[in-house]
């Protein structure tokens, strides 16, 4: 059983940083992934979470490694891939429970590899991803964004995403 301590939880989070941090440092690429990725968010008022995508790039990473997919190549079926077995198993491996976060920093990702033009060949197209990932998560980017408290109504992550706010 879990416990739900503060301290507890605080020393969970504590050890999940140090874990984060090292796999941060010991691979340049993932790094520089990680640096761009938060640079461009920032740049745009874009929330996200330094941790989540730290994972989420690490498991791209590892998945590159094991598959050889690209981590700019997306198609639904990947989607479902990445969600339902690469983070499990990555979070599994590394002993790092996979931040509920994770969708909201791929959608991130998947933002900036539109914004800037670099999804792989054979990507299917944006819309197609955010619903797949809504699906298959129950948590819709507007839902996501919404929940963070640095965004009014979480319209920088919509925009991000390509998405526009139906309310008034």
């Amino acid at each position: 059983m879990r416990s739900s301590h503060p301290a507890v939880q605080s020393a969970r989070r504590l050890e999940t940083a140090r874990r984060l941090e090292g796999i941060r440092r010991s691979d340049p690429v993932l790094r520089s992934r990680q640096v761009g990725t938060r640079a461009w968010a920032l740049a745009r008022a874009v929330p996200v979470d330094g941790e989540a995508l730290t994972v989420i790039l690490a498991v791209l990473a590892d998945d590159e490694a094991e598959t050889g997919t690209s981590p700019t190549t997306w198609t639904s079926a990947r989607v479902v891939d990445v969600v339902w077995r690469a983070c499990p198993l990555w979070g599994l491996r590394h002993g790092v429970a996979i931040p509920r976060a994770a969708t909201d920093a791929l959608r991130v990702w998947w933002a900036r590899l539109d914004d800037e033009g670099g999804f792989g060949p054979g990507s299917d197209e944006l819309a197609a991803l955010e619903e797949t990932l809504a699906t298959h998560t129950g948590r819709s980017s507007v839902a996501a964004a919404s929940r963070h408290p640095s965004v009014t109504g979480g319209s920088a992550t919509r925009a991000a995403s390509g998405q526009h706010d139906p309310s008034p």
